[in-house]
Parts: C-alpha cells; structure tokens; sequence
C-alpha cells in the first residue's frame, strides 16, 4: 500500500511538473521578445551617438543574455563572410527551434536584419524606432497571454496528475 501511495504521489508530481514546465517556456519566449527590445533600443543608440559598423555595434551590445548566442553566430558568419541580412535570418531562425516561437513571431524578429546597415545613421535609427514599436506591441501581447497561459498550464498539470492518481487507486 506503501508503495502505490508513493507512486501516486510521483504521478501527482509528475503532472504538475509537467505544467510548470511548459508554463516556463512561455515564459522564457516573453523574456526574449523583451530582450530583443532592449537589444534594439542598444542598437539604435549606438547608431545615433557613435555610427559604428554593423560588427562593431554587435560586439558592444550587452544586457541581452538570452542573444549572446544568436549575436555571436551572426558575428561569426558575417566573419565568414556572409551579408548581415541573411547572417542575421538564419541566426533568428537557429535560435527560435530552440524556443516555442509561433511562426507569426518570426518576421518580427527578423525584420531587423533586412536592409540593415544600407541606410544612414539617422534613417537606419528611425528604422528600428519603427521595429521597436511593433516588438513592444507584441510585448504586451504575450504578457496578457502567457498570464493567462500559465495558469492555465499550471491547472491541466495538476488537473492530470490528480486524475492519474485517482486512476492508479
């Protein structure tokens, strides 16, 4: 008897791990649409003060934990020799296979990269001015949902274990 309860109360566990997990994805998905704002608005302030090179600017950008990866695949392929746009597009899309991205989310994020570098400071700033302001719509967006999301997560992994549970008795 001991031992079923036990296993009940790991089927319990199970469940509601299972929700938190995937509570936390959608959360981690929030967490890089907020750092690719602020790695933007790094971006256009080093364009408006200092009109560094697109690598230079890429290499002094910092805050961003959750870009380190994709800024540095971008830095190594524009080594490589490859045009920032299409560096920049395959960088995005490696990173958001790892990352529970809807396929709505990846003009955003890549839009960026199109024609960056081409124009002048003050146009490449207005630019990204107008990136940003779509990124932060789409910011307060997955805050309201993945409020709503994760409760709800939360509730099936628990609502599963539970009724796993009864089963198992």
């Amino acid at each position: 008897m001991a031992v079923r309860i036990i296993g009940v109360i790991m089927v319990v566990f199970s469940g509601v791990y299972a929700g938190l997990y995937v509570a936390r994805r959608n959360t981690e998905k929030m967490e890089f649409i907020a750092q690719y704002a602020i790695f933007l608005t790094q971006v256009r302030a080093m364009i408006s003060y200092s009109g560094m090179a697109v690598r230079e600017i890429l290499e002094q950008v910092h805050s961003v934990p959750l870009l380190d990866g994709t800024i540095q695949v971008v830095i190594h392929q524009l080594d490589n020799g490859e045009a920032f746009e299409s560096a920049w597009k395959s960088a995005v899309e490696q990173s958001l296979e790892r990352k529970a991205f809807l396929p709505d989310d990846l003009p955003l994020l890549t839009a960026f990269g199109e024609s960056f570098g081409d124009l002048g400071a003050q146009e490449e700033a207005d630019k990204i001015t107008g990136y940003l302001n779509s990124v932060e719509i789409r910011l307060k967006e997955l805050k309201k949902d993945t409020i709503i999301r994760n409760r709800l997560y939360r509730t099936i992994g628990i609502f599963c274990g539970v009724l796993a549970a009864i089963v198992m008795l």
